[in-house]
């Protein structure tokens, strides 16, 4: 489950700026940062190659709105990552699953 908070682009936003109902996210958060900058990476490249190198996933499908971003994209793909990092990402137990899936977010 964590992988899809990842990859819903979820964590790029400061931990700060959460709306109230979300708070109970920021922990988890922190600890990614954490992670990122244990291992001198940036949350993006983190978060893309931990798609990327995952086996269980077989296709990673990212949008951009600009060629600058495509271009970041492409570079962030090609940071080294190793079973270490996915390994400190798989650790954090996400007691509150359901604020995960942005289904069950509060749109107020």
């Amino acid at each position: 489950m964590l992988g899809q908070f990842i990859c819903k682009g979820f964590f790029f936003k400061p931990v700060d700026t959460l709306p109230l109902y979300l708070s109970p996210l920021k922990i988890y958060l922190k600890k990614l940062e954490s992670i990122a900058q244990k291992n001198n990476i940036t949350i993006q490249q983190m978060a893309l190659n931990y798609v990327l190198q995952n086996k269980m996933i077989d296709h990673v499908l990212f949008g951009v709105e600009t060629l600058d971003q495509l271009n970041e994209n492409i570079l962030a793909s090609q940071t080294p990552f190793n079973d270490h990092i996915s390994a400190q990402i798989d650790e954090i137990d996400v007691i509150e699953e359901h604020l995960l899936n942005p289904v069950n977010w509060k749109l107020n």
